[in-house]
């Protein structure tokens, strides 16, 4: 007689962990393989098993063919796991159903814990209150050990894993973020604790040039890291946060949130990185911390409002001052490590332009066998093709430029289409499995989405003006069940696991560097549609 589903999966598991761990044995123990993007795979695909695509073990198979075992490492560990212990495992596709996956502690993972409705009893309202408020502290509890759960080892053998399966045991070593600079600091540790003095570029109006200012970063708190920023990407969101286009801001504004830089200085209760260590920060500093979207680790989408790298109001009621600067202070929480295969020139424009395209592509399953069209081939696009590419996915890149043709298809793009007026795109209809929209201007929707599949989405991440909303007809996404929709940055987490995928995949930007004084001429480029595809800034060149 066959053996269950279930059964099949947790063999299937427990022989590929067992091999694992007898490779193990050779893995120098000291990796540096961060638990926080180990742990965001494992709730990464708990959430992508809940409701996105097949979850029995022919899937597993299927991927594992596909994109090896680094990319079915967390789905088939956790299944083991499970298997080892008498946990359960996500239920099987055979269940008319299909529930949500399960964790070690046998309740649902990837969703927001919810209390069952009960029936309204006359005269016991405070027993609801107090039992609602019992159910609440419960729930979050939950979330806390669940994450708790997720920072474990199987995180660190998913990681090491998926360095062993693209180079062998020696690549786990890509992942090691702390030998900086030859594995000493180049410079001097910051024994003062602040107020730091510092200077970056600022703008002073929505229209006038930016212009070096002189200011002051808070002193190290308790958790906070003293960076000293080496590079600085330099994002469409800059130009458009400055010119007033996402509404008004406080002048004078310092802007930039793709930092790449080295620490110098720790707080007393850092426990994260040291003196020497490099590091990056994104497009956020803070964030609540304990609502449900924070404590799952999707800081991003706060329900209390993030703190974000620059424009926003800080924890001391300051206006935030972004990277365009040679120093920052940043809560130790919100710092990603940078894998030591990662140039550190080349870092910032993962932590925006990266974890942008890189999120939705995860969320919506993109995998081998998927065919994926890009819209746009900018600082964002660009890197979405690589990610999409090395997912597994084929993609189609569209693009209004036809000397981006060669480019596209160097970044991994199977096809190219030109869009211009007249574009005959009707053979493409119905043909992809999901749309991502990097088109930072007013465009025309209803082009595209009839070129996916029924039940396919197009998710919008370009933004651009407010004042020119995109619009789409009544009956477009109404005919073939399509959805629309649009997807912001990443948690933390989830940011350092894109960064230590692209380690592994060896997935970088291609970036222009220029001078702190070179910006203005910078912007006027990236309005033009010049960049090729991300300028750097970087804070030692002159010029």
């Amino acid at each position: 007689m066959d053996a269950t589903p279930c059964a099949q999966r947790s063999r299937f598991a427990l022989s590929l962990i067992t091999e694992h761990r007898a490779m193990k044995k050779n893995i120098p123990g000291d990796d540096g393989v961060t638990n926080e993007a180990i742990s965001h795979h494992r709730a990464s695909c708990h959430n992508h098993d809940a409701g996105h695509g097949p979850t029995t073990l022919g899937r597993r198979q299927f991927l594992a063919a596909g994109l090896g075992f680094a990319a079915t490492a967390p789905l088939l560990m956790r299944e083991a796991i499970g298997a080892e212990v008498g946990q359960p495992s996500a239920p099987s596709q055979q269940e008319s159903n299909p529930g949500p996956s399960y964790g070690a502690a046998g309740r649902p993972l990837g969703h927001a814990p919810v209390a069952d409705p009960a029936p309204a009893v006359p005269g016991t309202a405070n027993v609801k209150k107090n039992s609602s408020e019992r159910k609440m502290k419960e729930d979050n509890e939950h979330v806390q050990r669940t994450i708790a759960e997720d920072n474990g080892q199987s995180r660190r053998e998913f990681i090491l894993t998926s360095a062993l399966a693209v180079a062998g045991a020696g690549a786990a070593g890509i992942l090691n973020p702390d030998r900086a600079f030859g594995g000493e600091s180049k410079y001097p540790s910051v024994q003062e604790n602040g107020p730091y003095p510092t200077e970056g570029m600022a703008a002073y109006s929505e229209t006038g040039p930016l212009e070096l200012m002189k200011f002051q970063r808070r002193a190290l708190g308790a958790k906070d890291v003293a960076i000293k920023i080496h590079y600085c990407g330099v994002c469409h969101s800059d130009i458009h946060t400055i010119h007033g286009d996402w509404g008004k801001i406080q002048y004078p504004q310092i802007v930039g949130h793709e930092l790449g830089g080295e620490v110098v200085a720790v707080g007393s209760s850092v426990s994260k990185f040291n003196v020497g260590s490099r590091v990056g920060v994104g497009t956020m500093v803070d964030s609540c911390r304990h609502c449900p979207e924070c404590l799952r680790g999707s800081e991003n989408y706060c329900e209390n409002g993030n703190t974000q790298t620059y424009a926003s109001k800080d924890r001391d009621g300051t206006i935030t001052q972004g990277g365009y600067s040679k120093f920052i202070v940043v809560d130790e929480d919100f710092v990603l490590k940078i894998p030591d295969s990662i140039d550190l020139a080349e870092v910032g424009p993962m932590l925006c332009a990266g974890i942008t395209c890189y999120s939705p592509l995860r969320h919506w399953s993109v995998a081998p066998r998927k065919r994926v069209a890009v819209l746009g081939l900018g600082g964002l696009g660009h890197l979405a093709v690589q990610l999409a590419t090395a997912m597994g996915a084929e993609v189609t890149v569209v693009t209004t430029s036809p000397d981006k043709t060669k480019d596209a298809h160097r970044f991994g793009a199977k096809d190219v289409l030109i869009n211009k007026d007249g574009s005959d795109f009707s053979k493409y209809k119905r043909v992809f499995d999901f749309i991502l929209d990097t088109i930072p201007y007013q465009h025309d929707l209803d082009r595209f989405i009839p070129l996916l599949k029924r039940d396919a989405t197009l998710c919008r991440v370009g933004v651009g003006k407010l004042t020119t909303p995109n619009e789409y007809g009544q009956m477009t996404t109404v005919l073939s069940r399509t959805s629309l929709a649009g997807s912001n940055t990443g948690g933390i987490r989830e940011t350092q696991e894109m960064l230590d995928f692209c380690a592994i995949q060896k997935i970088k930007p291609q970036i222009t560097k220029i001078p702190m004084n070179g910006i203005n001429d910078a912007w006027s480029k990236v309005i033009a549609k010049q960049a090729r595809y991300r300028f750097v800034m970087d804070m030692d060149m002159t010029g």
